[in-house]
């Protein structure tokens, strides 16, 4: 809601901006559960080697700057990345595939 005698918005929770229109990132206590940077789509794209709005005002790229995710740390997962990555594979310690001739 905003207060138009003060010129202020007060956002509902998940929202900000001085409008209220920038989604903000997922997490608890944190954003990103302080296991990650908080990237608008744009940034998200562009950190994973793809081209998010080349072309202004394109319709379905409107949410470039406006909705937000997380890019988690190594180490962690999840949409807030909250999760750890667990050891995976034949033997978490195993640094390089052995064949053992069987």
């Amino acid at each position: 809601t905003c207060d138009r005698t003060l010129g202020v918005c007060f956002c509902q929770d998940g929202f900000s901006g001085a409008a209220c229109d920038v989604l903000a990132c997922p997490g608890e206590t944190a954003p990103c559960s302080g296991h990650g940077q908080c990237l608008t789509m744009q940034q998200l794209a562009q950190a994973n080697g793809f081209t998010y709005r080349s072309t202004p005002d394109d319709p379905y790229t409107w949410d470039a700057d406006a909705v937000r995710g997380c890019r988690c740390d190594e180490g962690y997962r999840g949409y807030d990345c909250s999760l750890r990555f667990c050891p995976f594979g034949d033997d978490p310690l195993t640094t390089a595939v052995v064949d053992d001739g069987g």
